[in-house]
């Protein structure tokens, strides 16, 4: 069901899709060892890299996006029987149970919160990095790709607590493969 729409979208947009917009920045960037300088309109110069850079971020930027998107759409199906949340960390524990069950095949395995607008979400085994091997590549290299992945992941939760009516920040810490761990500050 839903999780598989979620693994597949994932793998599309970040896996097998050659030219994803990450990849294609990355590529860019490995490519440009000298960064000869290119005139800008303003009269100054900025270098091929910095270009780079700036489309790498970008490209970033929009998959998270498309998280969102699918967070929003998401969370109109999963919550469609649940009543209304009267406060954030029940906004947050039907995150934790019930969409994380639907979007990743599993429960969320630590809530925690200071009861000040700071939750984080533990998943110890995450299956969108679990795949990822620190043993494979080197550990730099592991962590950025766990860190790519965990893009969409982020824009996805983000998306679901929009669609709750929650206004908030996610970020998510994968240096620790295959851990996870989601911080949601409400904004």
């Amino acid at each position: 069901g839903t999780q598989l729409m979620m693994m597949c979208m994932v793998n599309y947009f970040l896996i097998d899709r050659e030219e994803s917009p990450v990849r294609v920045a990355e590529r860019e960037r490995n490519q440009e060892s000298a960064a000869p300088m290119i005139p800008t309109d303003a009269g100054g110069a900025v270098s091929d890299v910095e270009e780079v850079e700036k489309r790498l971020a970008n490209a970033r930027i929009r998959v998270e996006a498309m998280g969102f998107d699918v967070g929003l759409r998401m969370m109109e199906h999963v919550a469609l029987e649940s009543g209304a949340f009267e406060t954030y960390l029940d906004m947050v524990k039907f995150i934790c149970k019930d969409f994380w069950e639907a979007a990743f095949g599993k429960q969320v395995n630590v809530l925690m919160t200071n009861r000040r607008g700071l939750f984080v979400l533990k998943d110890t085994r995450f299956p969108l990095v679990a795949h990822i091997s620190p043993n494979v590549t080197s550990a730099a290299s592991a962590n950025r790709n766990a860190s790519d992945f965990s893009l969409f992941p982020a824009g996805v939760v983000c998306g679901a607590l929009s669609r709750l009516g929650m206004k908030c920040r996610v970020i998510v810490d994968v240096s620790e493969l295959p851990k996870a761990t989601f911080s949601i500050q409400v904004l």
